[in-house]
């Protein structure tokens, strides 16, 4: 009875509104609208006997609430992937600084050094490019220690051994370049 009482009160004010509207464009649109506001009406109390309304909002409350949790783990290992490199980065300008003063304890200047970490934080490899302090200015001739390099410099050698001993890597992971 409740329902009914409801009902004609919506169709008599949507009569009423169609009526205070002024202009015969708009009474179309107002039709229409009044038309499917009617039919919503008509159909719930038909709908409620099949359908709980109220398992409907709470599904759609925990569909976001689940996919609101989904972004807030994204979101979270983005932050994390961020971090771990901003750290990575860091650890590898500290390393480089640590590289200089080795270098520089064995009468060298660096003019570039480049540290490589793997995700993981180990040593990948150390390259770096150095010239002899300048002592009564002599220069030193470009000379690169690989694994083909023709000749030489014992020192830029004992640099590359001691690099790689204190960083426990194998000497093939270490590029010392002279110039």
């Amino acid at each position: 009875m409740e329902q009914i009482r409801g009902l004609f009160i919506l169709f008599v004010l949507l009569g009423l509104f169609m009526y205070i509207v002024p202009g015969e464009n708009y009474k179309k649109y107002i039709r229409f609208f009044s038309g499917v506001i009617m039919l919503v009406a008509f159909l719930s109390p038909l709908l409620s006997l099949f359908w709980d309304g109220g398992d409907f909002f709470e599904q759609i409350q925990y569909e976001a609430f689940v996919e609101g949790l989904e972004e807030l783990s994204r979101d979270n290992a983005r932050i994390e992937f961020a971090q771990n490199e901003y750290y990575r980065k860091k650890y590898e300008l500290a390393i480089a600084e640590d590289v200089r003063q080795i270098a520089a304890g064995a009468g060298y200047e660096t003019t570039e050094v480049e540290v490589h970490l793997a995700d993981d934080y180990t040593m990948q490899g150390i390259s770096l490019t150095v010239k002899k302090s300048m002592e009564g200015d002599i220069f030193v001739a470009p000379v690169e220690i690989g694994s083909d390099a023709g000749g030489i410099d014992k020192g830029l050698a004992q640099l590359r051994e001691k690099l790689a001993g204190y960083y426990q890597m194998e000497e093939e992971a270490v590029t010392v370049c002279g110039g």
